[in-house]
């Protein structure tokens, strides 16, 4: 046990996966040695969905007699939680440590924050950072600097970078003083720009331009790491805002499974998602949650609905992958006698990712279609100092429309009885 041990904590220092395939101890009561194989293992397998596992986890920090291990054994659950596509438990298992663990509520509060930020939310970032600020704790500071660049708050974030360099006890040296500045540059031609500050022009300076336009720039990307990194990125910007041109394009120079799987879900091209979902073997972790939904879309279309719902469920466990909750919510509105079955999955996901523009949306139209007013009004003020004014005006008429055709939809029922 003491060799495993250590050979997995070594393994992971590696960042990597040991070829040796070693078996977890089934221990109930832990002692020191056989904990360390056991936490350690969890966060080597943490990509791997493994629910047998996670619930020996749970079982295992229940037992009084592991009160020790308690507290760790929950962390490596949520992390193998939230690497394994269980973003919702995740954060649900975290936010509960930070109540049960308050002198380490900094440290899972900035956790937290850098897992909304990797997920695009610099907003729920924020506050997480801000909780985490409050209980002391000063790495937070500087995540939170991070979370205002991509919020678009510059000014903020300079303040808040000059606060953690006076704060911090040792000389701190860090990329951030270099986009802080190449930020503040207006105008700086591209062809002399290195690949990281592209990668930062890309991201963070032009919301003006196009996204098809600053796909093009991609050619000028030399690092294969940072180019995969902005491709990414502006494709998340691309389903996000729903722009077809961008998809179509980054689409097209990405011959991909995975890419073309994305885009034929966004699509409906169910035939192309049954093709496409047979070729895909090994898929990362962004490809997990949407190989669920083409799994979905395929029992969908051949009439297995009990398959389907399986599937639309299993959607509701990343309140991050939007398209997927609003499409599975929409699935049960259609599918379901419960009327609050569809709604119960909004709730779920927009009580983690609570600045989601899309959730919330999905959100205020099943309001309003159960006479929900208060929480209607309660979702269109948070939408209100989300999105643009056009933009929130354009949502209110959807609602009026809905609210129009279910009052003649209600008129015609009575009249018939």
């Amino acid at each position: 046990p003491a060799v495993g041990s250590n050979l997995m904590v070594l393994s992971n220092n590696q960042r990597q996966v040991l070829a040796e395939k070693l078996q977890i101890p089934t221990d109930s009561l832990l002692n020191p040695i056989i904990f360390a194989w056991i936490y350690n293992y969890h966060l080597s397998h943490r990509q791997q969905p493994d629910t047998v596992s996670l619930n020996q986890l749970y079982h295992l920090s229940e037992i009084p007699e592991n009160h020790l291990y308690e507290e760790n054994l929950k962390l490596a659950a949520g992390l193998r939680f939230y690497y394994s596509g269980f973003r919702g438990r995740a954060f649900q298992t975290l936010i509960e440590l930070q109540y049960e663990q308050s002198r380490k509520a900094g440290f899972y509060n900035d956790l937290l924050g850098q897992w909304s930020l990797k997920q695009n939310q610099p907003i729920l970032g924020i506050e997480f950072f801000d909780q985490a600020i409050r209980a002391g704790y000063l790495p937070a500071l500087k995540h939170k600097v991070l979370a205002l660049i991509s919020s678009g708050d510059l000014n903020l974030a300079k303040v808040s970078w000059d606060q953690f360099k006076a704060s911090s006890q040792d000389g701190v040296t860090s990329e951030i003083d270099e986009l802080l500045d190449f930020l503040a540059v207006e105008a700086y031609p591209l062809d002399s720009m290195s690949d990281k500050q592209l990668l930062w022009h890309i991201q963070f300076k032009v919301p003006l331009i196009s996204l098809e336009e600053r796909y093009s720039w991609l050619d000028q990307l030399e690092n294969s790491e940072l180019h995969q990194l902005a491709v990414d990125w502006l494709w998340s910007q691309a389903v996000k805002t729903k722009d077809n041109a961008a998809v179509d394009m980054i689409a097209m120079n990405d011959p991909s499974p995975v890419r073309r799987l994305q885009k034929a879900i966004l699509e409906q091209d169910e035939a192309q998602v049954e093709d496409l979902l047979n070729e895909i073997t090994n898929p990362n972790e962004q490809a997990q949650s949407w190989i669920i939904y083409g799994q979905a879309l395929r029992a969908e279309h051949h009439g297995d609905h009990q398959q389907a719902a399986e599937f639309y469920r299993q959607l509701g466990r990343d309140p991050f992958f939007e398209e997927g909750v609003v499409q599975a919510a929409k699935y049960f509105e259609e599918s379901s006698d419960d009327d609050f079955q569809s709604y119960n999955i909004l709730v779920n996901a927009i009580e983690i990712n609570r600045y989601s523009v899309d959730l919330l949306k999905a959100y205020g139209k099943a309001c309003v279609q159960l006479n929900l007013d208060a929480y209607k009004n309660s979702t269109l003020e948070t939408l209100s100092g989300l999105i643009s004014p056009n933009e929130f005006n354009a949502y209110l008429d959807e609602l009026n429309i809905l609210e129009e055709s279910m009052s003649l939809e209600f008129s015609e029922n009575s009249e018939v009885e």
